[in-house]
């Protein structure tokens, strides 16, 4: 090979190794279905982003609290209330200026419809006066805002005074002017004799109470009947004790016992300190002479012994036995002492 074809043959090649390659095009069609509904809808956000903007109101978030605010009522003048309307309801004498009195008293405490339908309730042929011996306010249950139940108990003493008309022979003497003496004569008559008869009454009842806002009371509705409430049939565990008092801290408590509540109702501070401690009893200064403890009972709870225990007393005005019962707490240091006491 002559040098020129040589020359010509690399010449070519080189043409034929620096000819650029045609590089494919991937085109994403702008105009495509899909592409346009993504444009609308971007520029369709973007619009009503700014409106909203614009328009929108301010909120803001409100949290309610509700105070329920507890009105305190003050049942004292309530009690007082319905105690004189009862000393004026439940009391009167057989006659008319005793009925019209007692009328009048209610007039303080009734309301005009009530006052009218008790205006016959007690009349003057009816043989029977009535007193108040006693009064008991038992429950006090409110109603509404203004308005209160009251449950109160009365005891009566109701008098019964009967006239009856017996015959009594009555003797008079006649001057006899035959003789000019005096002549017994016998004669029939008429006297009014009055039986008494006394009996206790005990009955419960029901009033409604209506408070105004300033205060100022009135019965609303007229004594009901109604029921007090009767002896429950609860029975309290038996105490027992657990054990776990040694017989020798037994007897040494039980000594220490006999001699406090022996010197106990006359003791004062500084005497009951040597025994008791935290204040847990105080001095009651009565006139009782010690008579003996009844079943104690003692238990071990940490490092105390709980006792329970019946104390019996003869009081000395009255002749009477006052039997007490506490739960003591006992604790030992040098000597045994009471720390806590409940009656």
């Amino acid at each position: 090979m002559n040098l020129k074809k040589w020359i010509s043959s690399k010449s070519e090649e080189n043409k034929r190794f620096s000819k650029p390659k045609k590089v494919r095009t991937l085109r994403v069609g702008t105009r495509k279905k899909s592409t346009i509904l993504l444009w609308v809808l971007l520029i369709f956000s973007i619009a009503f982003g700014i409106y909203k903007n614009f328009t929108a109101i301010d909120t803001y978030t409100v949290q309610e609290k509700e105070v329920i605010e507890k009105r305190v009522v003050d049942t004292n003048k309530i009690e007082n209330f319905v105690k004189n309307f009862a000393s004026a309801y439940y009391a009167w004498e057989n006659t008319q200026e005793s009925i019209d009195e007692r009328t009048e008293k209610l007039k303080s405490y009734m309301t005009e419809e009530l006052q009218t339908l008790n205006t016959d309730s007690v009349r003057t042929d009816i043989p029977n006066s009535s007193a108040v011996k006693s009064f008991s306010i038992w429950d006090i249950e409110q109603v509404d805002d203004n308005k209160f139940k009251v449950l109160f108990s009365v005891n009566q003493l109701i008098t019964e005074v009967t006239v009856k008309t017996v015959q009594e022979t009555v003797t008079e003497y006649i001057l006899d002017e035959a003789t000019n003496t005096e002549v017994p004569v016998e004669t029939k008559v008429n006297k009014e004799k009055k039986d008494t008869k006394e009996s206790t009454v005990q009955s419960a009842y029901i009033v409604i109470v209506y408070v105004d806002d300033n205060g100022n009371l009135i019965i609303t509705n007229n004594p009901t009947v109604s029921q007090l409430p009767e002896k429950s049939d609860y029975k309290p565990a038996m105490v027992q004790s657990n054990g776990m008092v040694s017989a020798s801290d037994i007897e040494e408590i039980t000594a220490f016992l006999n001699t406090f509540f022996a010197l106990y109702p006359t003791a004062d501070e500084k005497e009951l300190a040597y025994y008791v401690k935290n204040d847990a009893l105080k001095p009651i200064d009565r006139e009782y002479t010690f008579s003996e403890l009844i079943n104690p009972v003692y238990s071990q709870k940490d490092n105390h012994v709980i006792a329970v225990v019946t104390v019996a007393y003869l009081d000395t005005k009255t002749n009477a036995m006052q039997i007490s019962q506490f739960e003591l707490t006992l604790e030992k240091a040098d000597n045994w002492a009471i720390v806590e006491a409940t009656p």
